[in-house]
């Protein structure tokens, strides 16, 4: 049986489940059972990132699935923190990550923050990636081929970092970032559906101009409370959140090591990109947060 690694959501400190020391060197993309406990034995750390990042998609998408099918009134918040912290669950247990507190101790805004800010002792190559990934993410077209390009290229980088730590936590970020900004620019459409049905408004919702670039371009997708304007649902802040979460659960993780850097990241990256883009919709819609 597949053992769990069990972590705190409060601090995202790991409990039990990993015996790996979080300063591991690794020869460059060379094969690692750092990560086993998730099923990813004998991987590269090239997979390692990119099942964490794809991890992260079908996490989205299991929250859409969930919501959209439950019929929840948007008012009922206790429901909806419920549905969300029982799926989160059984999402993650089924990669081998447990938790024993709820989903709802995230601060959304702080993982906007320069994603450098969000380490402590890295090496200044580590440093150099997450400041030219948070330029990139900030002032980039997330749409176009040069964004792609440069985020493989970031993710390269990371790659030859040999401190395991360093590697697992800046590499998380541009994983992340790569899989998430694919994911909105194929399934932004479904998730404003759904922030535009019955469930989620009280009036009739305007017609989304989806535009995935940076801001002050963002979404049209419900009115709001006070102007009765179309809302602004800024994407770019939703990947901002989801990469700012990745360095954030992955610099707590890891002081389970890499396997806890992994855990952390992916959990913390997965929960901030769902409830950024509910917490703007019902912030503008209601003028306040109501969870």
């Amino acid at each position: 049986m597949k053992k769990c690694l069990i972590l705190s959501v409060a601090s995202v400190a790991i409990i039990a489940g990993s015996s790996c020391k979080h300063d591991a060197i690794v020869g460059r993309d060379t094969p690692t059972n750092n990560y086993a406990t998730f099923g990813l034995s004998n991987k590269s750390n090239s997979q390692v990132l990119d099942s964490m990042g794809q991890w992260h998609n079908d996490y989205q998408d299991s929250i859409l699935t969930k919501i959209t099918a439950s019929h929840i009134v948007l008012t009922d918040t206790v429901s909806i923190k419920q549905l969300i912290s029982s799926t989160s669950k059984s999402f993650f247990l089924s990669k081998g990550i447990m938790f024993n507190e709820d989903f709802n101790r995230f601060n959304i805004g702080s993982n906007q923050l320069p994603l450098a800010s969000r380490v402590n002792n890295f090496s200044s190559i580590a440093l150099s990636i997450l400041n030219d990934l948070d330029a990139t993410i900030k002032n980039d077209d997330c749409q176009s081929s040069d964004f792609t390009g440069k985020l493989a290229v970031l993710k390269g980088r990371a790659l030859l970092l040999t401190d395991q730590k360093e590697m697992i936590t800046v590499g998380a970020a541009v994983s992340v970032a790569q899989h998430s900004f694919t994911y909105w620019n194929k399934n932004a459409a479904r998730w404003l559906s759904l922030l535009r049905s019955n469930n989620f408004s009280r009036t009739n919702m305007s017609t989304a101009t989806i535009d995935l670039g940076p801001a002050p371009t963002p979404i049209d997708s419900i009115d709001d409370a006070n102007t009765g304007l179309a809302c602004k649902v800024n994407l770019n802040k939703v990947g901002g959140a989801d990469v700012g979460g990745a360095i954030t659960g992955a610099t707590s993780g890891s002081i389970g090591g890499p396997a806890g850097a992994f855990a952390g990241g992916l959990v913390v990256a997965g929960v901030s990109s769902s409830y950024n883009i509910i917490n703007q919709a019902l912030t503008c819609k209601y003028s306040w947060w109501p969870w």
